[in-house]
């Protein structure tokens, strides 16, 4: 047990603990006078944003009741927006973010089409479109590959010389004319009901687009990967992109001389296709022509799975005349007279009909 002079020292040790810890270690527990304020700080403190409308610096309203955006900063749509002429917003300075906040930008003009939802002036660096919808009320002819002369004439529009431009998470639809065009990259976008769907672009991902004559139709050297596009029309082209590299698409074409996935229209200017699905058919409705899955003359294709069917006219599954194909599963037109394959290499492709045109072919029958 222990002594009365141990306790007694241990209670001195404790009682000095808590003076010295009363001395010095609380401040005042007077709260300030008057009320209390934030501790946190605010949104446009993290990230001073701009909105869009009368008076705010760097906005001028047009006269059509659209919106110009002349000055450097993160700027956002405060709800929707509709025009019935010209474009409905544009952007004439460099370092400009524009959210649009999950509201719509919209043209009610009855026609000819007039303008674009969304304009970036050439020359621009480092402008960022995010977060909205643009539409209008254009509609396409599926057996034709035109639309009505309606609405915006384009849906959100960069230039060749625009640098930097991106475009994510944004539907465009019922456009006259180009959905999205001219940017240097595009994601998780989608855009339906124009004459070209995606056009220009150097880095294409994770987008949707159909009811376009022209889907996807990527920059020389561009990279095209996780979409899916479907295209309508005679001449049609779900996917197009030349020295680029296509990856884990899948594209269909409907209509006569169309062509799924195009990755080379002449030898030595071919693409890279990998683990692709590529659907080609003629609509029934006019003369075939010839119909293509993936042409891509002098490039490669590999791991893709490929559906030609002709109910007139005539079907070809792969054309990589002077390329490789290998790994694909091929099925042409059943009737006679159809192409499977054609390639400078052909290796352990299966192929259910038609013929197979290759200079060197391995592990196939």
């Amino acid at each position: 047990m222990k002594d009365h002079r141990t306790i007694r020292i241990a209670i001195a040790s404790v009682l000095a603990g808590t003076a010295l810890y009363s001395a010095f270690g609380q401040g005042s527990l007077t709260p300030p006078a008057g009320p209390a304020g934030p501790t946190m700080r605010t949104l446009t403190q993290v990230e001073p944003r701009i909105p869009l409308a009368a008076g705010s610096p760097g906005v001028t309203v047009n006269p059509n009741g659209g919106f110009a955006i002349g000055a450097a900063g993160s700027y956002y749509l405060t709800s929707n927006l509709s025009v019935s002429i010209n474009d409905g917003i544009q952007i004439k300075a460099g370092d400009v973010t524009l959210d649009l906040m999950g509201f719509t930008v919209s043209s009610t003009a009855p026609g000819p089409a007039s303008g674009t939802g969304i304009k970036v002036d050439a020359n621009l660096t480092a402008v960022s479109i995010r977060n909205g919808k643009v539409r209008s009320a254009a509609t396409l002819n599926v057996n034709a590959g035109t639309t009505n002369n309606v609405g915006f004439q384009n849906g959100i529009s960069g230039s060749p010389s625009a640098i930097s431009l991106s475009v994510s998470d944004v539907e465009v639809s019922g456009v006259q004319g180009l959905g999205i065009v001219d940017c240097e990259v595009v994601e998780r976008c989608r855009v339906n009901n124009a004459q070209f769907g995606i056009n220009g672009c150097r880095k294409v991902s994770d987008c949707s687009v159909d009811r376009c004559k022209f889907g996807i139709s990527a920059g020389v050297q561009s990279l095209v990967t996780r979409c899916r596009a479907g295209a309508y029309g005679p001449g049609s082209k779900a996917i197009a992109a030349e020295e680029s590299t296509i990856s884990d698409c899948s594209a269909s074409a409907t209509g006569a001389n169309c062509v799924a996935i195009s990755g080379g229209t002449s030898a030595g200017f071919g693409s890279a296709i990998n683990n692709c699905q590529a659907w080609a058919s003629t609509d029934g409705a006019t003369p075939g022509g010839t119909i293509t899955g993936i042409g891509n003359l002098g490039g490669q294709v590999s791991n893709c799975r490929v559906v030609a069917t002709a109910f007139d006219g005539s079907a070809v599954g792969i054309d990589a005349t002077e390329g490789v194909v290998s790994h694909c599963i091929i099925r042409p037109s059943s009737s006679s007279g159809h192409v499977a394959l054609k390639a400078a290499i052909a290796d352990a492709c299966a192929v259910s009909s038609g013929t197979v045109t290759a200079t060197n072919r391995y592990n196939m029958p």
